[in-house]
């Protein structure tokens, strides 16, 4: 089999019933996505799949997360992959599990619950971390970094739920300049975190240049399904 060469991460939030934002995308868009991506022969490859170096990638991988742990990712995404037999990855803000959005103005909308977590089939969902606290790890010193790390793994083993040791950044939040930015990824390896992942909006070549700059695709409510084919397959350009 030839080598692969990109691999897309999308990166969805919120889902709803009828309201549309740059976090929010309806159940009807959200089905028109997943029968998209399986009609096109998409094969959604896992977490612990691109944090093995060794992974043997299909011909047309994918991987779809989702930030934040909404309830309505159980009530509506759920069943969307099930019915298209996706495999998406739910990325857990640990502290807030059970409780709600708490770190954004406005609506606060209720987080999954360790029971609702466990009600889904491991053969579609796996769980990530999106930090502890949801703080810009920008901001965070290096202390503040390990405790919050800490924080997500015992909380975790805690409850007894599976997890991928992979971070997607709050806000997209990391240093970005020398030396803070490379001390930030050794901080990230030295305390368990296989990935990371920021935003950027583009298709990640293969293999990663960084794992810790893995890239991911903002999937937005307020993009039209053209724009969402354009990202799928380019990321972004100019006339996106």
């Amino acid at each position: 089999m030839r080598a692969i060469k990109r691999l897309p991460v999308l990166m969805y939030h919120n889902v709803s019933v009828d309201q549309v934002s740059a976090t929010s995308v309806t159940v009807l868009q959200l089905e028109k996505h997943f029968c998209y991506i399986s009609d096109n022969r998409y094969t959604c490859v896992r977490l612990k799949d691109i944090a093995n170096p060794d992974f043997c990638y299909p011909e047309k991988p994918l991987l779809l997360t989702f930030d934040d742990a909404y309830l309505n990712n159980l009530d509506l995404m759920y069943p969307l992959l099930v019915k298209y037999r996706l495999k998406a990855a739910i990325m857990l803000p640990v502290k807030f599990i059970g409780q709600t959005n708490e770190w954004d103005p406005e609506p606060h909308l209720p987080l999954m619950d360790y029971k609702h977590l466990r009600e889904m089939d491991p053969k579609y969902i796996e769980f990530g971390l999106h930090s502890f606290g949801h703080n810009d790890y920008s901001i965070l010193s290096t202390e503040e970094l390990v405790a919050d790390i800490s924080a997500c793994f015992l909380n975790l083993y805690n409850h007894n739920i599976p997890f991928v040791p992979v971070l997607t950044y709050p806000f997209g939040g990391y240093p970005r300049k020398q030396p803070q930015k490379q001390l930030f990824f050794n901080t990230l390896k030295d305390n368990g975190i296989k990935l990371g992942m920021r935003i950027g909006n583009r298709i990640n070549k293969l293999p990663f240049v960084n794992p810790y700059e893995i890239k991911r695709i903002d999937i937005r409510g307020t993009d039209s399904f053209w724009r969402f084919k354009a990202k799928l397959r380019l990321g972004w350009c100019k006339f996106l």
